[in-house]
């Protein structure tokens, strides 16, 4: 949505950290996101006086104490800007989600806002509403798109996937098992095709135990081969899920980092799946 502006004064060196994300919000851009939030309250009048109450009530955790904050736009605003990250980023997150009538030209504001702070949060779309998001080099978001937006089968999964890895409150559970259905569903297809109860590991298995059947578009290398590079991607990407069973030696909670660099390694075996960069060789036949 928005072009980042950058100071003709930087040399070459500082414009380069210039482009670097922040992970968080600047101070500097505290402010300008205050005064956003309060403008947008002041032209919806759908989110009644005690907007920041229903705020504290949807997010379960007492973030505004003042029932009467609303009273005063400079006192609203001064508590907005000194939030903690967290609670900004949700209060942001809230206000975009909790209208239908968020105008292009709001959405268009806080993005620039963001944008222009080097935040690591940006407007994105959650189940149809307007969101926050991570904020990732456009270059992979693009190749995203175009891996969702190429295959129909596994596409609803990898969104999902997205959505419960980037977003604002990160479902980092839910972002691996839908990073897992995505993959699975592509692979079911390439690899047993005939077989209605093959699951992901018994893909792998499959394509492990048959090297001389499958093809990878990138020339081997001296110590492995492309295919054999797939196999591994797979295995590591289904053991790595490891709250699979609770209970069991070796569960844990899957982090947030862990689900976004899932939903990485999907996005890629996604493509390779679809746009027949892995496939099966010419002269073998699907089981």
């Amino acid at each position: 949505m928005t072009e980042l502006w950058v100071p003709p004064s930087l040399d070459e060196h500082q414009a380069e950290e210039f482009h670097k994300l922040s992970l968080g919000i600047s101070h500097a851009a505290r402010p300008l996101i205050a005064m956003w939030c309060f403008s947008f309250w002041r032209n919806h009048r759908e989110l009644d006086v005690h907007w920041l109450m229903h705020f504290n009530n949807a997010c379960r955790r007492v973030v505004f104490s003042d029932p009467n904050l609303t009273r005063s736009a400079e006192s609203v605003q001064n508590a907005i800007s000194v939030l903690p990250e967290n609670d900004l980023i949700d209060l942001v997150s809230y206000l975009l989600s909790q209208t239908d009538s968020a105008t292009r030209d709001h959405v268009e504001e806080i993005d620039s806002i963001l944008v222009q702070g080097g935040s690591g949060w940006r407007v994105g779309v959650r189940s149809e509403r307007y969101s926050l998001v991570r904020r990732l080099p456009e270059g992979i978001t693009d190749i995203a798109e175009s891996v969702v937006n190429h295959d129909q089968r596994s596409s609803r999964y990898l969104k999902e996937a997205w959505d419960y890895a980037f977003m604002a409150s990160p479902d980092p559970s839910n972002a691996y098992q839908a990073a897992i259905k995505a993959v699975e569903s592509v692979a079911r297809e390439l690899v047993a095709p005939r077989n209605g109860k093959a699951n992901l590991a018994s893909c792998a298995k499959e394509i492990r135990e048959g090297k001389g059947k499958w093809s990878f578009a990138m020339a081997d290398s001296p110590h492995r081969s492309g295919v054999q590079v797939v196999h591994d991607m797979l295995d590591l990407f289904i053991n790595a899920q490891t709250d699979r069973h609770p209970g069991q030696v070796g569960h844990a909670e899957i982090s947030e980092q862990s689900a976004q660099a899932a939903v990485l390694m999907a996005t890629t075996l996604v493509g390779w799946f679809t746009m027949e960069h892995f496939e099966r060789a010419d002269d073998s036949q699907s089981p």
